[in-house]
């Protein structure tokens, strides 16, 4: 369980950090940021919560 709290904690540090840069240095609206952010909830809230959590365990490499 610790493990799996590690890559999650770990995986929303670099989710913010991406999204920083884009909002930062690209140009990115802050609006649209959030707007991606609630479509990534919502997908792992849905029907496809488990076809993403392989994928991200395939290219996590485990």
């Amino acid at each position: 369980m610790t493990q799996l709290l590690a890559y999650t904690f770990s995986g929303l540090i670099l989710s913010l950090v991406g999204v920083f840069v884009l909002v930062r240095f690209v140009g990115m609206r802050l609006l649209h940021a959030i707007i991606a952010g609630l479509c990534g909830y919502f997908i792992a809230k849905s029907q496809y919560d488990p076809w993403v959590q392989d994928l991200l365990t395939k290219l996590g490499g485990k």
